[in-house]
Formats: C-alpha cells, structure tokens, sequence
C-alpha cells in the first residue's frame, strides 16, 4: 500500500518566499489560472518582481480588487536556463538544465507569469507563444501546484 500525501500550499504555506496570494494558489488547486485586477478600472495588479497583487490600484487609486480566471497562454517575455541546482529549488536537481520563462499573457503589456517550461526548447525565443498547464501540488514543487509553460508550434 503506497503512501498517501496531502498536498495544499496552506499546508506547507512559505514565509518569506514569492507570494502570489492565497487566491492564486487556491484557483490553480482547483485547476484555473486566475490573475488579480482592479474592481473599478480593470488594470492588473499584478507585480511580475514578486507576483503579489498590489493593495490598491496605481491607475484609478481603487482598492476593489477582483480575480478573473484568465487563459493560459501567452508570449514568451524572458527566460533563463539553470544549469546548476540553487539552494531554494534543490528539489529540481534532477531536472537540470531547465528553462524557466517569464509569460507575458492577455497581449502586449499584460501580466507575466514565471513557470518552469516544459518539452522541447529548441524554438524558443522571446515572443515565442506558450501555453499554460497546471501541474498538481508534489514534492518537486514544494506542495504548491504549479503552472509550466509549453511553447506553440508554428506559432510566434
């Protein structure tokens, strides 16, 4: 009988780390890609530095926030390859070299999200399109789901 873990980010919820906010843990365990934006104007608030949604709207000066399920796909905005495991991710030793990008979604100006990609990588480049996935929480991913990008063929 194997053994059953309990994967939930409010079960092994990090302090100190990126914080998107409850709210986007809690739509991609449920299997949606949901971003935060303003109630009364509709901008993101959306920081790509450290992806937490500001507390009040920079534009309209709002302090409605409101999160909208969004599409997974995007362009590609930046990306780096690791090739050695850093202290924070060890659990990703095993997968170097990976490519984590920076997806810029809803057109030009949007939201960018980071994710590791997943397939090949040989077309990549920025502007590249990609689309989401949701992964499910697991070990590898410290029990938070996650989203992994995967480039578009032909498209871009």
């Amino acid at each position: 009988m194997g053994v059953t873990v309990d994967y939930s980010f409010r079960k092994r919820k990090l302090v100190g780390f990126y914080d998107a906010g409850d709210e986007f843990w809690e739509a991609l365990e449920e299997g949606r890609f949901a971003l935060c934006r303003c109630a009364g104007c509709g901008r993101w608030l959306w920081d790509p530095r450290n992806g937490s949604p500001s507390y009040r709207c920079g534009e309209c000066g709002s302090w409605d926030q409101e999160w909208v399920d969004v599409e997974p796909d995007g362009t590609v905005f930046g990306w780096t390859r690791a090739m050695q495991p850093f202290d924070g991710v060890r659990e990703r030793a095993d997968d170097v070299p990976y490519v984590t990008i920076e997806a810029e979604v809803g057109g030009p100006g949007g939201p960018r999200v980071y994710g590791v990609l997943k397939g090949d990588d040989t077309a990549l480049r920025c502007g590249a399109r990609v689309r989401g996935t949701i992964d499910p929480p697991s070990d590898k991913t410290k029990g938070y789901a996650s989203v992994r990008w995967t480039l578009v063929a032909g498209e871009g």
